[in-house]
């Protein structure tokens, strides 16, 4: 059986295709930063979808970068401390892990409508009163939303419940 011949002039639709397939593809170099990521979710408040640009947890990579950098400093510091120098392992290991996860946390947090999914895990109650505060800076103590409608945030005392409620604009 006989294929078919290729075709020697590709039309400009399947040149086009053929570029955007190899640009685009599962190796390609114009990709959304997104897609690299395992870590991909659905902020639960808002349904957007989200990605982790780092992994929640430092790997190997990322401890060989604190090795690295403890040689650097025992061998900047070698006339003053020696060997002894080495030890700054532990501290530089420490300060990487706090740095790592607090950059992680901060990435966590959805821009859209502000959710914090570790402050909600950790206590309720005071994400809840964070995304008021978002809320708040972001359409302003009462705002106008279309259609007639204003967001507050209750500010009476007798309104235990933090939440943004939707009341109708009083004309």
């Amino acid at each position: 059986m006989m294929r078919p011949s290729k075709q020697l002039d590709p039309t400009p639709e399947q040149l086009e295709s053929w570029l955007e397939s190899r640009l685009r593809g599962a190796n390609g170099l114009w990709r959304d930063p997104g897609q690299r990521s395992a870590w991909r979710y659905y902020c639960p408040f808002c349904s957007i979808s989200r990605a982790l640009r780092t992994a929640p947890r430092p790997g190997l990579r990322h401890f060989a970068q604190v090795v690295l950098t403890t040689l650097v400093f025992t061998a900047a510091l070698w006339p003053f401390f020696g060997g002894a120098g080495l030890f700054l392992l532990l501290p530089l290991w420490i300060l990487f892990e706090v740095v790592y996860r607090l950059r992680v946390r901060a990435e966590l947090r959805c821009q859209h409508c502000g959710f914090d999914p570790t402050l909600f895990l950790a206590d309720a109650e005071r994400a809840k009163v964070e995304m008021r505060a978002f809320w708040e800076k972001k359409l302003g103590k009462s705002a106008t939303v279309s259609q007639g409608t204003t967001v507050s945030a209750g500010d009476s005392p007798e309104d235990s419940n933090p939440s943004l409620t939707a009341e109708k604009a009083e004309s």
